[in-house]
């Protein structure tokens, strides 16, 4: 499962506030999860705060990761059966099942993952594993759309 939330402190001296991660080895898969963590954690992160920055006002927050997406128009076709997700994370609910054989519009990949996001028929989007997809029209098509056309030994036979 990919990272979804992460437990963010942020400290405020008057006005001036900044937004630290106090777990940067530790993500959690659903806001619940960072919550109940957070609630469990909050005394020791509070005393922390407290000895690294005396006087600033500490509030624990669960953050939720944003991922990047890189815009493309593709076409593939699906190599295997994919479930679509409503997120990034196979953790989200699903909205639909791809078949095997099936061409979908890729409209963008998830920088740093292996998701992409696609438009099914119906307008909506979702998210599919990028290992289930492959692109159509790859190198090997264009190149061979680019090739000199095909010449054939014609044979003249005079009419009888």
């Amino acid at each position: 499962m990919s990272p979804e939330f992460l437990i963010f402190m942020l400290l405020c001296r008057g006005q001036d506030c900044d937004l630290l991660q106090v777990e940067p080895a530790f993500s959690y898969v659903s806001e619940q999860e960072c919550n109940a963590a957070a609630a469990a954690k909050a005394a020791s992160l509070t005393d922390t705060v407290e000895l690294q920055a005396y006087g600033s006002v500490a509030r624990i927050l669960c953050v939720r990761e944003l991922r990047t997406i890189a815009e493309v128009e593709e076409l593939h076709v699906v190599i295997a059966n994919a479930i679509v997700h409503v997120e990034p994370n196979d953790g989200s609910s699903f909205v639909a099942i791809l078949d095997k054989g099936a061409r979908v519009l890729v409209t963008g990949h998830v920088d740093g993952s292996q998701w992409d996001r696609v438009l099914m028929s119906d307008g909506s989007s979702g998210f599919v594993y990028a290992d289930r997809l492959r692109k159509i029209g790859g190198s090997r098509a264009v190149a061979a759309t680019q090739a000199e056309p095909t010449q054939h030994a014609v044979q003249v036979v005079p009419p009888p």
